[in-house]
């Protein structure tokens, strides 16, 4: 049965009660799993840049940091989900997002496309997880072949995923390139999940139709609210819907 990750992402713009809301959408829903992310912004982005002779703020780093989630905020999100039920991960950026999954507890971990090529990364999370995913938005097939090598070589007891993604915020359906999960699985003999960025549930249901081991679908309270994902993800009744269709395609299968 394709695990099917509802992608909780940034969406709950650093409210607590929203992260959990979140989580329920997913595990009513269905999903295998619902999964956040770990930014910490001053690991990740400048608080200023050059430009034209002068420092501007910058604004991604302000959102960031605004989003920013402690150590206690989200152990009460983890409580939440084992209340309800339903697995709970993260994608993890550095390696203070890596030792807090580590700490709080999860059967797996998820590398960024923006990671794909950062063999220190994915060797820190092959080191502390069983179960390492890694989306390949971007990457050549060349930089896979590399980092699945990587991985082989030096962590030949991980589970290696890798997640068909484009990096494109909502993906046009002429982009998908949904075929490519079928050709990731043959040409690296690992399981290939897909992200979907398109805005329907036509693709994803395509993937499962194709094979694809796991699909990850970005959610979310309301796509108007504030924010880079909310516009690209799925509302409650949507996602739903989706996973059901899923398993009714499984089940044709």
């Amino acid at each position: 049965m394709v695990e099917i990750i509802a992608e909780a992402g940034s969406n709950h713009n650093g409210s607590v009660s929203r992260a959990c809301a979140l989580v329920d959408v997913a595990a009513r829903a269905g999903a295998t799993s619902v999964k956040f992310q770990f930014i910490f912004a001053d690991g990740l982005y400048l608080p200023a840049y050059y430009c034209d002779g002068e420092y501007v703020e910058n604004s991604v780093y302000k959102i960031r940091k605004s989003e920013e989630f402690d150590r206690k905020e989200w152990v009460s999100i983890w409580r939440h989900a084992a209340r309800v039920g339903i697995n709970i991960s993260a994608s993890v950026f550095d390696r203070q997002g890596l030792e807090l999954l580590s700490e709080l507890g999860a059967s797996y971990v998820k590398i960024a496309s923006t990671d794909a090529t950062n063999h220190e990364l994915i060797g820190l999370a092959c080191d502390s997880f069983e179960r390492v995913i890694v989306s390949t938005g971007m990457a050549s097939l060349a930089e896979i072949d590399a980092l699945v090598s990587f991985a082989r070589s030096n962590f030949p007891r991980t589970d290696l995923q890798l997640m068909h993604c484009v990096s494109s915020y909502p993906c046009e359906l002429g982009s998908a390139n949904v075929q490519r999960v079928r050709m990731l699985r043959e040409c690296f003999g690992v399981p290939v999940g897909y992200s979907d960025h398109t805005l329907g549930s036509e693709v994803a249901i395509a993937a499962t139709a194709l094979g694809a081991a796991v699909i990850e679908k970005h959610i979310t309270l309301d796509r108007t609210l504030p924010g880079p994902d909310h516009a690209a993800s799925m509302e409650p009744d949507d996602f739903a819907l989706m996973v059901k269709s899923i398993r009714a395609v499984e089940e044709a299968m």
